[in-house]
């Protein structure tokens, strides 16, 4: 019955794509939160697929939907998403990275970690939120947010902002050409 589920959703989840690929518009802002699948849960013919068309996201399904997101995203456009973070640390999504720091400008991403979500507890899902600006890079400083290990993400968020406050320690405004 396993295989079954993740075939029929394989099977869906490659029309969506498809549906998608059809699109010529671009849009002035792309924003998701995208689903989340790693390429060894994926039915055979959405791995295939992913494999050929989202070469760079291919170990996770919501790697593919950055890909594509940008994709979709006109020029001076932006793309905003809430994604797991691994893409931002881990060596196969290195190809990923250097095509987004070559592609756009990051505008803000706050490193949000586990618990950003109320209905899903401990560390299942860590997690970033971020907008991109679909452009050359830009020279000017981008915003980082680390509020990681803070429990209550909202208000971490809007404090770390506040220069004020204790929070804004966790504010780092960078040059992406540093990366």
């Amino acid at each position: 019955a396993f295989d079954v589920n993740r075939r029929m959703f394989g099977q869906e989840a490659i029309k969506s794509v498809q549906f998608l690929d059809l699109l010529t518009q671009r849009y002035d802002v792309v924003s998701t939160n995208p689903p989340y699948m790693y390429s060894r849960n994926m039915a055979t013919s959405i791995r295939s697929f992913v494999k050929r068309a989202y070469k760079e996201g291919r170990a996770d399904l919501y790697a593919c939907f950055i890909s594509r997101g940008a994709e979709l995203t006109a020029a001076s456009g932006f793309l905003a998403m809430i994604s797991q973070q691994s893409f931002m640390f881990t060596r196969r999504y290195w190809d990923l990275r250097e095509s987004l720091l070559n592609t756009t400008s990051i505008r803000t991403m706050a490193h949000l970690g586990p618990g950003a979500f109320e209905d899903i507890g401990g560390e299942v899902v860590n997690t970033t939120m971020y907008a991109l600006r679909v452009s050359e890079p830009e020279d000017w400083r981008a915003s980082f947010i680390r509020v990681f290990e803070e429990s209550n993400k909202a208000d971490a968020l809007a404090e770390s902002c506040d220069r004020s406050h204790s929070l804004h320690d966790k504010l780092f405004r960078i040059i992406q050409s540093r990366f």
